[in-house]
């Protein structure tokens, strides 16, 4: 497993330019989960240094996103950031872009006790509600089922536009668990750049074995 050795000192993780919303959201969501622990067992900015970490090294992400699953990242997408967090909370997300908007992200949380799909899924929707955010408005939603290990998974296909620019816009988004945790999956495209063909090869590549 890489090191990390952006440390953030006493300021948290800022998202980077060229973020999407989605991803704006779910590091919104780790972070948010960082400091509730942080609230609850001290420590304060000291052990925050020290439990939450980030990296741009093509290489460092690279790894972290074989630590969370076995998947084939489609051609021109390139790593954009990683992050990891280990406190109560252990998190990881690996971040890939191709151009301003198209991105990939894939992110584990492990949580004693357990993390359900439902969980995870009113987690991120909560995010969204609490900063007034929607990266999409939904025209149309379609859910496929996929074997991942050999286990049918649920994946949403989905069709809208930007809220801003009224462009249009595809995301596939699913819930899967790992070996440490549920691990979700972010594929969002503009319109012009959609290629379903490419995105269903992406799932089909997953393994957590």
């Amino acid at each position: 497993m890489a090191e990390y050795h952006d440390s953030f000192g006493d300021e948290q993780p800022q998202p980077k330019p060229g973020m999407s919303t989605t991803v704006k959201v779910l590091l919104g969501l780790s972070i948010g989960a960082a400091l509730m622990c942080l609230v609850c067992c001290g420590g304060g900015i000291w052990f925050w240094s020290r439990a939450v970490s980030m990296t741009e090294n093509p290489e460092e992400i690279k790894t972290l996103t074989q630590s969370i699953a076995t998947i084939d990242v489609p051609e021109g997408f390139q790593p954009k950031f990683g992050v990891t967090m280990d406190i109560w909370i252990v998190m990881k997300m690996a971040a890939f872009q191709a151009g301003p908007h198209d991105t990939l992200v894939l992110m584990q949380m492990t949580i004693p006790g357990g993390l359900t799909e439902e969980q995870m899924k009113g987690s991120f929707d909560q995010q969204l509600k609490q900063n007034n955010q929607k990266h999409i408005d939904v025209i149309e939603r379609e859910v496929r089922t996929f074997k991942i290990d050999g286990v049918d998974r649920s994946f949403e296909f989905i069709k809208g536009t930007d809220p801003e620019t009224k462009a249009p816009v595809h995301e596939v988004r699913g819930l899967f668990p790992g070996p440490n945790g549920m691990i979700f999956l972010m594929l969002q495209e503009d319109g012009e750049n959609w290629n379903e063909e490419r995105a269903v090869k992406l799932i089909e590549s997953i393994s957590t074995k």
